[in-house]
């Protein structure tokens, strides 16, 4: 959650094989997801799982907003997968 209320997922990305993002994405990035925003930051400081939440919105602050080309992914839920997962083995009997 950042100072304006905003909550965003951070994960590092390590890209394998060909990087089409170019040679500073090589090594990997961060990226920050928000409901309406997608960012990446290069490189990915060493820190970023131990530092001080606000160290972790300055480093979103700093990542480049990139285009969505999808809505942001779906969280999954234990009681919805469970229904969907008993629907499956009723339609099998």
């Amino acid at each position: 959650m950042d100072s304006n209320g905003v909550g965003w997922r951070v994960w590092n990305t390590i890209p394998e094989g060909a990087n089409l993002l170019g040679e500073d994405y090589a090594r990997g990035w961060l990226t920050f997801e928000s409901e309406d925003a997608l960012r990446r930051l290069v490189p990915i400081p060493a820190d970023w799982e131990q530092v001080a939440q606000q160290r972790l919105e300055l480093y979103c602050r700093l990542a480049n907003e990139v285009p969505r080309h999808t809505g942001p992914f779906a969280r999954l839920r234990l009681d919805v997968d469970a229904t969907v997962d008993d629907r499956r083995s009723d339609a099998r009997r």
